[in-house]
């Protein structure tokens, strides 16, 4: 009887073995997130992102992007790793993802494709979809005007805006950094600019004293600081690359938590640091004749 109890629990635990990792098999993925419109010349980051519950990076033997075309890979790929709980009728449910992340820049107008990627994990392979991607021309009155798309649910991002897009080597242009965020800022801690002096005359006036805004991008509204501001005139002609960067910043962010103080219950913040991406950018300078 000692001995048939011992084989039951094996086989019972074979089972439970077997129905745990075909669980976990089955709610493996991944999916390419990328925007879906963008310019000529524009950067942006393509995020490969696998999801699944109780999944760990040593879990991934290899993560294959594909081959990419009419897109220039600018830097090896940062890592992150993220878990996300949600909540089914009365489960809480846990979900980890992890994600490698390009840059890249449109170099080819038209209709483009990042292909499907493969991930091989224990043994087994998981396809994503491929992800189009529709390039447009810089626009021709040269204005370096931005897409009013929805950003990914971020608190907080920097974007690069330039002026003029098509220029001549006696035209100025201007170059903003631009912070949009959530949250109150705290200080720069550190800031990684690319190099203009190669292709540009430039002129920094940043201004000493800090102006706050707002901005809407698609219904969400945000806080925005001009955090850089600089004055291009291009050295001669071509197309010219700005560079992509990053720049860290401390944001004061509410806990949600309150606490009580003789002036009554005050909200409880905390300082975090971020390293937030700088958009690189294209800009073509032509000959006078040309423009």
């Amino acid at each position: 009887m000692i001995k048939s109890n011992a084989i039951l629990r094996s086989v019972i635990f074979i089972i439970l073995s077997l129905t745990a990792s075909f669980g976990i098999a089955q709610e493996i993925k991944l999916e390419i997130e990328a925007p879906k419109k963008i310019r000529f010349g524009e950067t942006f980051r393509a995020k490969y992102i696998v999801s699944g519950a109780h999944l760990m990076p040593e879990d991934i033997e290899t993560l294959n992007i594909g081959t990419i075309k009419n897109f220039e890979l600018l830097d090896q790929p940062i890592y992150s790793k993220s878990e996300i709980i949600r909540i089914e009728g009365k489960v809480e449910k846990k979900i980890n993802t992890i994600a490698e992340i390009y840059t890249m820049q449109a170099v080819k107008i038209g209709k483009q494709t990042l292909p499907e990627a493969e991930v091989v994990i224990n043994g087994k392979k998981y396809k994503s979809p491929a992800h189009k991607i529709e390039v447009v021309p810089q626009p021709l009155n040269g204005k370096g005007d931005i897409f009013d798309e929805e950003i990914d649910g971020d608190d907080e991002f920097v974007r690069t805006i330039i002026s003029r897009n098509r220029v001549g080597t006696n035209d100025t242009l201007l170059l903003t950094y631009r912070l949009y965020t959530k949250f109150e800022v705290g200080d720069i801690v550190d800031a990684n600019y690319p190099s203009l002096n190669k292709d540009f005359y430039t002129q920094d006036i940043t201004p000493h004293y800090v102006l706050f805004g707002t901005d809407f991008i698609g219904n969400t509204e945000y806080n925005t600081v001009d955090i850089r501001t600089v004055i291009l005139q291009p050295k001669e002609e071509g197309l010219k690359k700005i560079q992509v960067g990053d720049i860290e910043i401390e944001f004061i962010i509410p806990t949600g938590e309150k606490v009580k103080t003789y002036k009554g219950e005050v909200e409880v913040l905390k300082k975090e640091r971020k390293k937030l991406f700088l958009d690189g950018a294209v800009i073509e300078v032509l000959k006078l004749v040309d423009i």
